[in-house]
This record gives structure tokens, sequence and C-alpha cells, in this order.
């Protein structure tokens, strides 16, 4: 790949002289100095980012060519270009030499092949050659495109579209699994659905479960796509209400499509109203057919579950998820079966934990939190055999379930002995590549997604010993985010101390025993928090190491009596530390000593994991209460500071190398209903 010096970056296609490894790494620890056009880039991103082309041409006119993200400045302009169809039309044409879309990409793609910024415009450029319907251009371009993941559809649904076209069976079958299920189509999709349809090939059954599934998914245009193609289907005042009004009772009133419009009103109306919802199913259910009525307590158990009413275990059986039939195939999503299965773990309901799993699609079953749980609820029916299979396939070190599943397995848990130091050489080599610079220079602008996805873009290239070299590179610069990220894509050559790194230790390890504190804890904490970025301020205030809300600071300064605190100070690593830990001294006290409990309050607020414990119909082991936080974002958390604690308590304690983990279980213990009863903290 080619490479340049930080300290002089090149034009991105440039090869410039190898600089030596000693500059390069100087380089490396501090910021790539300011260039003149640094902010030219930032006015051409935001310029991209509102598709606002005269603006892009504008910054883009004086970036230098130097400048290590001109690339990019050039990608998004060719980009909105081959999205603007006025110049699509142009190029049609062929009659206005002012502007050849494609003349010019086939000129940016042989210069910049095998960049971020090159894969942006060649997928850009495919969409734009199917809208135009220039199939033999377009089959020699996707060929070319690297695979898009599930959340970039479009590329496959055009190829998909290009492929039908001829009518052979195959490919029309081929065509109808690229649709979208439960989300919103795009363009390229929907231009794919339209084609479809026109031939035939979609059956009345087939659309209505798709659009039920869009239904699922809260993909209301999608809804209307699908309800247009449904014959004499009312898409006026009694589809909008059923979707956006669906509590009024425009439903009563005689219309052809009644089922189908109870059956969107009540789905709709769970989201937010589960209790009524359910109540108006019991009223309309004998008009609905049993697969709709299944279908409809599946979405109201689902929208119960997330509000942790005690009912939604009971809703689900109506949905005969139990038994594992009754809903349609392919119209409850996989994130509305997890409901289901959270409401079953509330309950100690086995069989709807295991009902409820065995619906999901393979990629969701193959998710190591529903393949746990589906291996405990082998275990409670007396399978342990097909139990312990599921478990092996996702016993490790490096994550929450992979941690719990050994331990079921009665696994001794260690993290791998540490490789070999990067060489000085091997840094150097790997911080000089293109798209490090490029990532390095968006982080220094504070273009975190540009930064991440470049960064991601060049790992994925790079081998386990690259991949460690550039993540100590990063750590040694300070940006110990992007350096645990980078150190967490290895396949086979880890390093624990790079993905759980110990940064103001001194001061960490003070600030937990001064509050009696496990350091591993805090540290697990920090790690999530803010991946140990001082300066990191999240968009609702949250600062520091360990990212305090300011009226949080303000309760703790009270508290020690620190007079001399100014909000300003917020962000100083030991004033920080010392609050932060302060505070989940308090919240760690007032939720009965439980670090699982504690992780929850401090992420949002302790309030609410005492109601959602006193919510509780029957007593629970840790992980499941953990599992079913109705918050994503603290679900996510508290999983992952309790995984990220396990390993700094094995860093941390010595001794033993390889370390060994301790039990998670332990940490998370067991959690009965109790009463929620008003703290102190905040």
């Amino acid at each position: 790949m080619t490479t340049a010096p930080p300290s002089a970056p090149s034009a991105p296609n440039q090869t410039p002289a190898a600089a030596p490894a000693p500059a390069v790494l100087r380089a490396a620890k501090a910021q790539l100095p300011p260039l003149p056009s640094d902010d030219l880039v930032v006015n051409a991103r935001n310029a991209f980012v509102a598709n606002d082309l005269n603006r892009l041409n504008v910054a883009a006119a004086a970036v230098e060519p130097t400048h290590p993200l001109r690339v990019h400045v050039d990608a998004w302009r060719l980009r909105l270009q081959l999205n603007d169809s006025r110049n699509e039309s142009r190029n049609e044409s062929r009659n206005d030499s002012r502007f050849d879309a494609d003349a010019s990409v086939r000129v940016f793609l042989d210069r910049f092949a095998g960049t971020l910024a090159a894969d942006g415009v060649r997928r850009d450029w495919v969409l734009s050659l199917a809208r135009r319907g220039l199939w033999p251009e377009f089959e020699q371009q996707f060929q070319r495109l690297p695979a898009r993941g599930p959340d970039d559809p479009q590329p496959g649904c055009a190829d998909a579209r290009h492929r039908a076209i001829t009518g052979d069976p195959i490919a029309l079958a081929a065509a109808r699994e690229a649709l979208p299920v439960g989300r919103e189509l795009g363009e390229a999709c929907q231009a794919l659905l339209e084609q479809l349809a026109g031939q035939g090939v979609l059956s009345q059954a087939d659309i209505w479960r798709r659009l039920l599934a869009a239904v699922d998914g809260g993909a209301l245009v999608a809804v209307r796509k699908f309800a247009a193609l449904l014959p004499h289907f009312d898409e006026g005042r009694a589809l909008s209400a059923a979707l956006d009004q669906p509590q009024s009772e425009v439903l009563v009133a005689p219309n052809a499509n009644f089922r189908e419009l109870v059956v969107i009103a009540l789905a709709r109306q769970a989201r937010n109203e589960p209790l009524q919802a359910a109540e108006r199913l019991m009223r309309y259910g004998p008009r609905l057919s049993d697969e709709d009525r299944a279908w409809v307590w599946a979405q109201v158990a689902a929208a119960g579950a997330r509000r942790l009413h005690p009912e939604a275990a009971q809703w689900a059986q109506r949905g005969a998820i139990v038994a594992g039939a009754g809903v349609p195939l392919g119209t409850v999503s996989d994130e509305t079966l997890g409901w289901l299965v959270r409401a079953g773990l509330r309950n100690r309901d086995w069989k709807l934990v295991r009902g409820a799993i065995e619906r999901m699609t393979e990629v969701g079953r193959a998710d190591p939190a529903w393949r746990y749980w589906w291996a405990k609820s082998m275990i409670a029916e007396g399978r342990p055999e097909e139990a312990n299979q599921q478990m092996r396939a996702i016993a490790g070190p490096w994550n929450f379930y992979g941690l719990l599943a050994a331990e079921e397995l009665g696994m001794v848990q260690t993290l791998p002995l540490r490789p070999s130091p990067s060489t000085e050489d091997e840094i150097a080599e790997v911080l000089g590549q293109n798209g490090v610079i490029r990532a390095l220079k968006f982080s220094d602008l504070a273009l975190r997604a540009e930064s991440v996805k470049e960064m991601a873009f060049t790992v994925r290239t790079l081998t386990d010993r690259q991949i460690l070299a550039l993540s100590e590179g990063l750590r040694r610069r300070g940006l110990h985010d992007r350096s645990i990220a980078v150190a967490e894509r290895t396949i086979t050559t880890h390093d624990a101390g790079l993905r759980f790194p110990t940064p103001y230790r001194e001061l960490l390890s003070e600030a937990a025993r001064a509050q009696s504190l496990e350091p591993a804890f805090v540290y697990g904490l920090v790690r999530q928090e803010s991946r140990f970025l001082a300066e990191a301020r999240s968009g609702v205030g949250a600062a520091g190491l360990m990212q305090l809300m300011p009226a949080t600071a303000k309760w703790v300064a009270r508290k020690v009596g620190a007079n001399g605190f100014t909000p300003g100070r917020i962000n100083e690593p030991d004033l920080n530390l010392r609050f932060g830990s302060f505070y989940l001294r308090r919240v760690l006290d007032e939720l009965d000593g439980s670090p699982m409990l504690a992780a929850a309050a401090y992420n949002a607020g302790p309030g609410r994991p005492k109601a959602w414990r006193a919510s509780l119909p029957v007593s629970v082991e840790g992980a499941a209460f953990a599992e079913t936080i109705p918050f994503t974002e603290t679900r996510d958390y508290v999983k992952k500071v309790l995984a990220n604690s396990v390993a700094y308590a094995a860093l941390l304690e010595g001794g033993l190398n390889p370390p060994r983990l301790p039990s998670l279980k332990t940490r998370l213990g067991q959690v009965a209903p109790r009463a929620a009863v008003p703290g102190e903290a905040p």
C-alpha cells in the first residue's frame, strides 16, 4: 500500500520516499500540523452532508492538491454530481460538454483505486448507472464493488433488478430475497419492488407479509408502498389514521380493508399504549384471522416487555410464541422477538425464551446473547448436551456472553499471553499508510465518523501484527479510543494490554482506594464512558474521563466540600476521577453493593434500576436482569462495563501468566424484587 510520512503528507496517489523511522514516530506522537485548507475541508464535508453542491464546489476549489483529505473532497463532489438528476440527463444526452460524470468517475477510480473515497464513488456510480438503465456498464462496475453489508442493500437491489429483467425463475427468486424486510426500501429497492410487482412475481399474501414486517420495523414509507400494491386498499384517510392516529375510532367505519386496517392500527397503538391495544385486540380479535391475531399479540407483548409490563409474557403466549407457531414467519423481526425473550427471562419462563429464539432468523439465533439464553432454556428443559454445544460456540474472554458461556462450561478462562512488542519500524510503517494518515487528519478536524470509517477501511487489509503495531502507535499518540477499536480487530493474535489499557493508573487507583472501590471496576467503567479521553464531552454535556454531568459534579463538590470547584475544571483528570469515584461509591451503596446495578445507575440514574428491580415478578440471575434492562444504551453499557471489569481484574492482579479471569457470574449476582426507596444521589 502507498505510504507517506505523517510529517509531510503527500497527495494520496503519490509514492514518496520512505522517511526514517524515528522521524515518523516523532510525528506520530504529535497532532498533524494544521493546514491552510483544514477549514475548507470541514466546509466541504458539511456541504456534502447538506447535499449542497454549489457550496461544496466553492470550498473544493480552494483546497490544496496535496492536502491528505483532498481525495475525499473530490469524492464528495463527484458523488453529489452523480446524484444530481440534471447532470444525469446531461450525461445521458452527451450534448453538454461542461460535465461528463461517467468520464470523471473513471478517471477518479483509476487514480484512487483501493481507497475508501473510491469505494463511495463507485457505489454511487453503480446506482446512477442502474437509474439510467446502462446495464452493461453497471454489470462491470458492480462486479468491482466490494461486498456491502445489510445496512446498505441498495446496490444489491439494483443488481437484482438487472437480473430479474430476464424473467429467469432463479433470478426472480433471488430478486425477491434481495428486497429488504422490515425496513425502508430506498430508491433502488423501491425500483426493484415496482419491477417485481409489474412482473407478477409477488403474490398478495407475500405483499401482506412484507407489509406486516414493515409495520413491525416502523418503516412507514414502506408500509404505504406495499399497501399500494394490494387491490382496493384504501390509501387515504383510513390508512393514514391506522398509521398515525391508531387510537382513532375511524376504523369502525365500513371499509373493504377493515381487517388489514385493524391489524395495522393495533400494532401501531401497541408501541405507545400496549395495555389499551391489548384491550382493543380482545374486542376486535374475533374478526381477525388466527395468524393476524397472533401477529398483533406478538407486537403488543414486545411493546409491553419494553415497558416491563407483567402481562407481557401472557400476551406472548397468546401469540402462540411458546408453541413456536401462529405468527407468520418473517413478519416479526429479531428485535421484536428479542423483547419476547426478555419477557420470558423476567418471568423465568423458559418455554417462552426458547420459542421466541427459535422463531428468529438464522442470523438472530447466532447472536451471542440469544445463543446463550437458548442454551440456558435447553438446560432448564434437561438437554445439557445440546446446551453445551451452543455454549462452546460462543465461549471466550472478550465479551459478556462469551465469559458467561465459558463459566457455564466450567472452563478456566485466561487472557492470552502478550505477543512480542511491535518494533519501531513496524509502527512507523503502518502509521505512514495513507489510510491511517487520512483517518488521523479526520480525527484532528473533529470529524469522528469519517475518521472511524477511514480507519476501519484501512485496518481490514492489515495483518494481526500490523493491527497491533497501529494500535500501539495510536496509544503512544494518546488516541486511546482509536487504539482500543483497532486492537479489537485482530483475528488470532491478541494483545489484552492494548484492548484494556491502563492510563492514569496512579490517579485512578488513588481515587478508587479513597472510596473503597475496586480499581478494575472503575477502569471498566472509564473504558466504556470515555475510552480514556480526558477532553471527551457528550452531546448532553457529560465531560471527562468518567463523563460527569455538570449538575452531578456540583452535587459532589458540595458533598466533599470542594469550595473552589468551577464547571470549567470538570475535564481535569484528577478531579474528574475523584468526583466520579465518589458518585459511583454512593450509587453502589444505594444499590446494595451490586456492581451491575451500580453501573446501570451510573448510566441511567439510580432511580431507574431501583424501579426496574421493584417491577420484577420473581428473583432472577444478574445476567437475566442485565439483559432485560429496557434502555438499549444502558443495557449494552452494563454488559460492557462488567465484562471490562473482569478483564481489568485479571490484568491488575498480576502474578499469573497468562492472567486468569475472575467469575463474571459472581459480580452479577442475583436480583430480587425490592421496593424502590428514594436515595440521595442524583
